[in-house]
């Protein structure tokens, strides 16, 4: 493109199309479609050491991106969450 002509130089990240630099897999490096974590098949409610080190200090549930887990995973661990916390099990709060 004339863009990285007239610049002179190599394609930064934003102006050229490379399947390197572009889109989810980017530099951060993205996840595999298919891939799953290793405790996708099921999450305890009553399991505390598992359901505490998907919280953050404040309570809060930690992001796919910190935890390393896949979408269904994630939302197996928020379901167990919310029902260790109604059954009064896990706090509201840190």
């Amino acid at each position: 493109m004339s863009y990285d002509r007239d610049r002179g130089g190599d394609r930064d990240f934003r102006g050229g199309g490379d399947e390197e630099f572009g889109g989810f897999g980017g530099l951060r490096g993205g996840r595999s479609p298919g891939k799953r974590c290793r405790d996708c098949d099921f999450v305890d409610f009553k399991d505390l050491q598992t359901l505490r080190r998907g919280l953050s200090a404040q309570g809060k549930l930690l992001s796919r991106k910190r935890t390393n887990h896949c979408a269904r995973c994630q939302r197996l661990m928020a379901q167990a969450v919310k029902r260790a916390r109604h059954m009064g099990i896990l706090g509201f709060t840190g």
